[in-house]
């Protein structure tokens, strides 16, 4: 009798711990995927990064996005637009003096101006920055 007892206690201890953790865990950190279905350049991510301002950077080989909880915003190399990024190919992020954030493409490094919502690629040393 003490036997069963044990077992049937063990076994409805183990289901209450399962049930819980289960809807704990699902209400506690909500999930959405983000991909290019969504507005994502590429599925492929090479960096990630998330700002002073809370916006979250994805890197991808095809280009930047700038995610803000609801919506991307897409940032392109444009040879015609001096205050785009340097290269469509972004390999990483790092954040900077007062708060500025530095894309490191394979054309070379960019700061994100928040000001304009642009780039600023002539940079001459990091001296100037410091």
């Amino acid at each position: 009798m003490g036997k069963v007892l044990t077992m049937l206690t063990a076994g409805i201890f183990l289901f209450l711990f399962s049930i819980s953790g289960k809807t704990a865990g699902q209400n506690r950190y909500p999930f959405t995927h983000l991909n290019i279905d969504k507005g994502l350049h590429s599925n492929h991510i090479n960096a990630i990064t998330q700002d002073n301002d809370r916006f979250m950077w994805f890197g991808t080989s095809t280009g930047l996005s700038k995610y803000d909880g609801k919506r991307f915003y897409s940032y392109r190399y444009d040879a015609k637009d001096l205050k785009s990024l340097p290269a469509n190919s972004v390999q990483e992020f790092f954040h900077g003096p007062e708060a500025t954030l530095w894309i490191k493409t394979t054309g070379g490094w960019a700061i994100y101006n928040k000001q304009d919502d642009s780039f600023i690629r002539q940079i001459d040393s990091l001296e100037t920055w410091l």
